[in-house]
């Protein structure tokens, strides 16, 4: 019989260094593991301190029954986060449950957490952790003494066992893998040798010892792994001694192997899972050869080890052994006794061994991780989800108590501009105007009085006329919330020139580039009363069918094209009155604008007024 010391092995090369003063007393265990989950709660206690601290007990909570509930917040946790540290406990979450599952006994959930493991392991490109995923396996199927299928699983990985063992001649192979195929190759020369497959087992040992020569060609590189990968080789070496039945060589190689296992270097917790299975072979080899007394000492070493793993075995293996001692002393009563103890303990092994298999709980077990991981995810959807909706609400209360903010914070500005341009509209229809009406008569009365009239009076009444006119428009222009524009002078004037054509039946092209740009009060007035007078003289004095009119804004100007299919302006037409041209010309000059009549009589006209914009 062997142990499940390889799948715990595996186990400690990739944990971090375990707290056994934690672990020694279940019951302040359990309180620690109580404050801890407590403290992780009230977030207290952050994700990678919480893992490192199961990592640290996890090695006394594999005969717990509540360990995979425990590892679930480990799970979420590990499949959660990012970074290396979190990447490689994904591997290690698996492994877990791998070696609980052997320790109950559950051959087929093992399997498939170590599965599992190794699946997750080649994601990351973890080859050594793969390779120590299938020494698991390979154990816990010779562990049951099911050799034919220890050799299918050691021919699927066959080939990049050989691989390894091709190129670690150069000594470049990781150390964690080296270690990992000699296990193999050590548990694959055991089973050979079980299955009386002679050819095999010899390739096996030979590969296993070659490995070794070219490990030790390299110690400084494969340093925290030589002694452990010396042990393995020291295992197969004494199952090959002792099947050949070289009893001296098998006692050298015992003496060889656990002188190296208690050296100082080997690394101390892994020390009772190497002595246990080196005793449990030399108990076998004694009591083959019926040297007792050997077999007697080997077994009370055997029985003082403290293990938490593989009780059951172990219990079984101590009571059978000591029945054959008892047994071979005619001891025959005290032999039964423990006979029929390790039959009871064998019979419950073996009853959950046949459960495990003839439920097919690989099968279940795949099916109950895919729905704990399906409801996993439905869990963390519908929280994400409400996360996000709750996300999405505060966010549109933000978004529109900002809109509300700015709405009322305009609307304050937008008020008090208001305001002031109302006071400052005041001031000047208040103030400024009825100064300049006082100017407009005392002037009118100087003319009165003078008897011949002064070009210089009549210049300065001219003036104060425009300067009236400029002040009442600034003082609309400041009353006014409304903005004029250019399109609004254009919508005006093809409204008039709408009514025009129902009027008269007269058609028109009017065009416009559509540039908008902001007037003023005044020159918003001026240039529609502009287009209103070419319009009135269109209908006075020519006789047409068709106005054609072009608006367009060009930088910094405003230019008005407006011609008919009249004749054009007579002859003389300059000393003629009533063609409102003269008024036209003075509003153009009080917009600072610049006005050209292109007369071709009899063949029309065209009149270009060009009125800059700042």
């Amino acid at each position: 019989m062997r142990s499940c010391k390889t799948a715990c092995l595996c186990t400690v090369f990739l944990m971090i260094a375990f707290s056994y003063a934690k672990a020694r007393e279940t019951d302040s265990l359990r309180v620690w593991l109580d404050q801890l989950n407590t403290r992780y709660q009230q977030k207290k206690v952050n994700d990678s301190l919480y893992i490192r601290s199961i990592d640290s007990v996890v090695f006394s909570l594999f005969d717990k029954k509540d360990l995979p509930t425990l590892l679930d917040t480990y799970h979420s946790i590990v499949f959660s986060g990012t970074g290396n540290f979190y990447l490689v406990r994904r591997i290690i979450y698996f492994q877990y449950l791998g070696i609980y599952e052997v320790n109950n006994n559950s051959n087929g959930k093992a399997i498939f957490y170590f599965e599992k493991m190794a699946e997750e392991a080649r994601k990351q490109k973890s080859l050594p952790r793969a390779m120590a995923a299938h020494r698991a396996m390979i154990n816990i199927l010779f562990s049951n003494q099911d050799f034919q299928k220890c050799y299918e699983k050691y021919q699927s990985i066959r080939p990049d066992i050989q691989l390894q063992t091709d190129s670690i001649r150069t000594g470049k192979i990781d150390p964690l893998m080296a270690d990992g195929i000699c296990g193999i190759l050590e548990l694959m020369t055991l089973t050979f040798y079980k299955m009386n497959n002679i050819p095999q087992a010899n390739e096996t040992y030979d590969l296993l010892r070659k490995m070794r020569e070219s490990v030790n060609k390299y110690p400084d590189h494969y340093k925290a792994y030589l002694s452990r990968i010396n042990t393995s080789y020291y295992e197969g070496a004494f199952c090959k001694a002792s099947y050949e039945k070289n009893t001296a060589a098998a006692d050298s190689i015992l003496q060889a192997v656990i002188k190296e296992i208690r050296a100082p270097d080997f690394p101390t917790q892994l020390k009772p899972f190497f002595l246990h299975d080196v005793y449990e072979q030399a108990i076998e080899h004694f009591l083959a050869i019926n040297n007792e007394d050997s077999a007697r000492r080997y077994l009370n070493f055997f029985h003082e080890l403290e293990l938490t793993v593989g009780t059951n075995k172990r219990q079984a293996f101590f009571h059978e052994s000591m029945a054959k001692l008892l047994a071979g002393n005619h001891d025959f009563t005290a032999a039964y006794q423990h006979l029929t103890t390790a039959s009871k303990i064998k019979d419950s092994i073996l009853n959950a061994t046949l459960i495990d298999r003839d439920n097919n709980v690989y099968a279940q077990t795949e099916s109950e991780y895919s729905r704990s991981l399906l409801a996993s995810a439905e869990k963390t959807a519908q929280a994400t989800s409400r996360r996000n909706m709750l996300l999405k609400w505060s966010l549109g209360l933000i978004l529109l108590l900002a809109f509300f903010l700015f709405w009322w914070y305009r609307q304050q500005q937008k008020n008090k501009f208001l305001n002031a341009k109302l006071k400052m509209a005041r001031n000047i229809h208040d103030e400024i105007s009825p100064m300049l009406l006082y100017a407009k008569l005392l002037v009118k009365k100087e003319k009165e009085l003078s008897l011949t009239g002064s070009n210089n009076l009549q210049l300065i009444e001219t003036q104060l006329n425009n300067t009236i006119e400029t002040v009442r428009g600034l003082s609309h222009d400041l009353k006014s919330t409304r903005e004029f524009t250019t399109n609004q002078l254009y919508h005006e004037i093809r409204e008039l020139l709408d009514k025009t054509e129902k009027v008269t039946g007269i058609t028109y092209h009017f065009l416009f580039n559509r540039k908008e740009k902001t007037l003023n009060y005044f020159q918003y007035q001026h240039l529609r009363n502009i287009v209103h007078e070419l319009v009135n003289n269109t209908i006075k004095h020519s006789d047409w069918k068709l106005i054609e009119t072009v608006m367009q804004i060009i930088p910094k100007k405003l230019v008005i094209l407006y011609s008919d299919n009249g004749p054009g302006f007579e002859p003389g037409y300059e000393n003629k009155t009533g063609i409102g041209l003269e008024n036209i010309k003075e509003r153009v000059q009080k917009l600072k604008g610049e006005l050209k009549l292109n007369n071709n009589y009899p063949e029309g006209y065209t009149i270009e007024i060009n009125i800059p914009l700042t």
